[in-house]
């Protein structure tokens, strides 16, 4: 099996499902899996230039820790591709989130191949 060469971020206020993203994607990633709460992230401890992928819940455009978090790591750290994933999906989110900066925006409940085809852009190494 291939595995992705990438440092991934996942920032997750529900244990259970940070924590079960976090074991299914390291399976495919040959570089580290940091899952953190985003209560306890502090934006200026954290070296985001080692990580090239961000995975983030977003509940709503009004979630603005979140957005203004992912505004303020795209602006600085271009590299990183940033995945919102949403239970409450809506045409105005999906501008916002756009605009400042999120490379895709997926829907809960979503399937396995749909977290990874963002993914899948990336280089791989052989496991």
């Amino acid at each position: 099996m291939n595995k992705f060469a990438k440092n991934v971020l996942i920032i997750e206020d529900h244990e259970v499902l940070g924590n079960t993203m976090k074991r299914v994607l390291k399976h495919f990633f040959s570089k580290e899996i940091v899952l953190s709460n985003f209560k306890n992230l502090v934006y200026e401890k954290t070296d985001f230039r080692n990580y090239d992928f961000l995975i983030c819940n977003v509940n709503s455009k009004k979630d603005l820790k979140t957005l203004q978090l992912v505004n303020r790591i795209k602006q600085k750290y271009k590299h990183i591709k940033v995945l919102a994933i949403t239970e409450s999906p809506s045409k105005e989110l999906e501008r916002y989130t756009k605009n400042i900066g999120v490379d895709s925006l997926l829907s809960k409940p979503f399937s396995l191949d749909e977290i990874l085809q963002p993914i899948k852009k990336g280089e791989k190494v052989a496991c």
